[in-house]
């Protein structure tokens, strides 16, 4: 008799091919549909009708073995976004233009004939922003480019569910006699029936798979689907299957976006089931897996676990463990799993995390609450509120149910805003001037001149750069882009306002700061050479001719600064004092700045893939970069420049002002393999890095990797398709990225076990 072995691996295949598939364009427009017959409506229930439309007119499939349902809407011409809104894809409309039916033409042309200049797009911000005298310039940086991730309130639709959410809203709406604010209510009214109804939806189906299911053990399942799901359509959760329904549903209406502090807001239902015997843990585990699948499905972001209670205690439970076990057996690329740690957090959720950062997915990411709670409340926070921070998008930090802190606001190019300063405003690579005139370089007498010159590029690039993020926000406010947000966003029911219109109780904003090492190491081999004529000097006009002949010519004297000039990342007091200058001037500058949604804004280093853009729009810098060369990935060094060891390395980092950056500070590190590959390595490991949060620092992201499986990765993508690194704030497959982006990870020194 044959018998067939069923591995692990196996079953957890079977699993993730049983989850329903996205849905790809389905030839409907409902929520363009929608909105253009609602012309008269305020905007603000005008988007909120659309939006519901496009879900109402979405398919509702389930799985063949998915015991938690529900999937995003099929991607439209006309949709709406966590960014911009109302977004318009002229891309899939052109193709369809180009190969569809007549009828389908002419449905793609009526939206062309419609929404161009309707949604808010980079080009409308741009025109206003010029108007108000802050045109953008791409390569300094630019507002308004993003502005979208969020944490919402999980725990409060858990704790209050639908209806909950709906008396709430009553309540409010009763004792208002502002136009506005009714519209504003209304809107919240249709986000909650929308929701309620898609509950009922997947009940129904589920109860319809049951009349044509011939297994009885699938058909019990499809049971309990429509059970939960209509439960929680009236009810607030009672068990762990019925929050974690709720849960996703509530994300997908969201926009798949960050799932917050998920081991806080379950666990009381998981603890619950436990103890009454109504689940096992295996069963956690294999719902918890489902999830993950789900959220890999939909690129989501940060999933936060551990940290403190907001009375400071430890916050890690069974289910902070539960969480790290499946990342660390799936190895995903999503979700983003960010692990929060402070001195009080046992040893052996150290532990737990290095396990699972061995196995080479880059996470969880590490991330420092003493440093980053000190951040949030020199930024005004409340410690018990800066206690309860999550992560949007890849590390910016937001309060989780309480603030909208723009999520990625605008960007700075501080390489550029040096460039610029030694250009006497003009872009080193069309000559265009993009800056303000702050002198002939050449005239300068003393280092102190070339800082000015700088600090004034950098000034007035923010100012540009605040105006457009203001505009930016204006905008999406009076469209009504993130109404639903506002139904999970502490005050914003209570104020009447949209969360982008000062309905949040944190109304701040985020600057992605970019270049500042190759700005520190640039002005480290500008004040030596140059002013402190040490052995190799060189005159400003020398170092200018360099520059601008892209170090053609000039090899030498490239050398020079590559090995007789301090370099940030080696513990150089010389080089360290510049980072901690530039950062200080730019991030104190941020937090003078008014945002329009009501806050202040601050500082962030996080990355994505903007060191190959910036970079490529950069010019030659006296650090030796050459033109269009990337720029740093984090807060760690330029690659290759720091010679004397992790340590040295995080000392350099931790004199950065990190506690005026309450956006979050990234550093990327790179270990070898043999770093983490028995109990005394790993030890070894984990106090290098909570040596570094000893000193201030924020976050860690670590890739275990060695150079040369990257590299023969990228001769031989096809034979290293599941090797996945950190990146820039997100972990992603090796293979699938830019030539560049691999390079940049390959140059991160890699530090190996002494």
């Amino acid at each position: 008799m044959n018998t067939t072995t069923i591995s692990a691996e196996d079953i957890k295949v079977d699993r993730k091919q049983g989850i329903c598939p996205l849905a790809d364009y389905d030839d409907k427009e409902p929520f363009a549909e929608a909105f253009m017959a609602l012309e008269d409506e305020h905007p603000y229930v005008r988007f909120a009708q659309a939006h519901c439309a496009s879900w109402r007119d979405s398919p509702v499939n389930i799985g063949k073995a998915e015991r938690m349902v529900g999937i995003p809407r099929p991607r439209r011409v006309v949709e709406s976004t966590i960014s911009s809104g109302l977004q318009f894809n002229r891309k899939i409309c052109e193709q369809i233009m180009e190969t569809g039916a007549s009828e389908q033409k002419q449905q793609m042309q009526s939206l062309l004939d419609y929404f161009p200049g309707r949604h808010v797009t980079r080009e409308l911000i741009h025109e206003e922003s010029i108007r108000r005298g802050a045109p953008w310039h791409w390569a300094i940086g630019n507002g308004s480019s993003f502005q979208g991730h969020m944490v919402i309130d999980y725990a409060k639709i858990l704790r209050v569910g639908i209806r909950g959410l709906r008396r709430e809203i009553e309540e409010a709406m009763s004792a208002c006699d502002n136009p506005k604010k009714d519209a504003f209510y209304r809107s919240l009214l249709l986000y909650c029936d929308n929701m309620a109804d898609l509950c009922r939806r997947y009940a129904e189906k589920a109860r319809v798979m049951k009349t044509e299911e011939m297994s009885q053990k699938r058909r019990d399942e499809l049971s309990e689907i429509a059970e939960i799901c209509d439960s929680i359509s009236v009810r607030v959760p009672r068990s762990f299957r019925e929050a974690l329904q709720l849960f996703w549903f509530t994300f997908l209406l969201d926009g798949n976006d960050d799932p917050g502090r998920f081991d806080q807001f379950m666990f009381p239902f998981y603890r619950r089931d436990l103890a009454e015997n109504r689940i096992t843990r295996e069963l956690a585990r294999e719902l918890l897996e489902e999830l993950w699948y789900k959220l890999e499905q939909v690129h989501a972001w940060s999933l936060v676990l551990a940290g403190q209670t907001p009375d400071g205690e430890d916050a890690s439970n069974d289910l902070t463990y539960l969480c790290l076990e499946v990342t660390e057996d799936l190895r995903l690329t999503n979700p983003a799993v960010a692990l929060r740690l402070f001195s009080g957090s046992p040893r052996r959720l150290w532990h737990k995390a290095m396990r699972c950062i061995t196995k080479g997915g880059g996470m969880p990411s590490l991330v420092n609450d003493d440093a980053v709670i000190r951040a949030l409340v020199e930024s005004g926070v409340p410690i018990r509120d800066a206690r309860d921070y999550a992560m949007g998008g890849c590390i910016e930090f937001q309060i989780a149910g309480k603030s909208n802190f723009g999520g990625e606001d605008g960007h700075i190019n501080l390489a550029k805003c040096l460039e610029l300063a030694l250009n006497n405003g003009r872009c080193a690579l069309t000559g265009e001037m993009i800056g303000v005139q702050t002198g002939d370089p050449t005239t300068f007498k003393t280092f102190d001149d070339v800082f000015d010159a700088y600090k004034r590029q950098v000034e007035s690039a923010i100012d540009k750069i605040i105006i457009q993020c203001n505009v930016g926000q204006e905008i999406k406010s009076k469209q009504g882009t993130k109404v639903f947000r506002s139904l999970l966003i502490d005050d914003c029911i209570a104020r009447g306002l949209d969360c982008e219109d000062g309905g949040a109780r944190y109304g701040n904003g985020q600057i992605l700061t970019n270049g500042l090492v190759v700005v520190a190491d640039s002005l480290a081999a500008i004040k030596t050479l140059v002013f402190e004529r040490s052995e190799g000097s060189v005159s400003m006009p020398q170092l200018l001719k360099a520059l601008k002949d892209n170090w053609r010519g000039y090899e030498s004297l490239r050398q020079r600064i590559l090995h007789r000039v301090p370099h940030y990342g080696n513990d150089d007091e010389r080089v360290d004092n510049l980072a901690r200058k530039i950062s200080e001037h730019i991030w104190s500058l941020l937090q003078k700045k008014r945002t329009y949604r009501g806050g202040s804004y601050t500082g962030l280093v996080v990355y994505f893939t903007r060191q190959l853009y910036f970079g490529k729009q950069t010019g030659a810098t006296p650090d030796g970069r050459f033109n269009g060369d990337v720029l740093e990935d984090s807060v760690g060094p330029w690659p290759g420049r720091d010679i004397h060891g992790p340590t040295a390395m995080f000392k350099s980092a931790s004199k950065i002002a990190q506690e005026l950056a309450a956006g979050g500070v990234i550093l990327n590190l790179k270990l070898t393999p043999s770093c983490l590959d028995n109990d005394e390595a790993i030890e070894k490991s984990i106090d290098l890095i909570r040596s570094y949060f000893t000193i201030g620092g924020q976050q860690v992201q670590v890739t275990v990797a060695n150079a040369d499986d990257l590299r023969a990765a990228m001769r031989e993508p096809e034979k290293w398709r599941h090797l996945i690194v950190r990146v820039g704030g997100y972990s992603d497959y090796f293979v699938t990225l830019d030539p560049k982006l691999q390079e940049s990870i390959i140059w991160r020194t890699g530090y190996a076990e002494s």
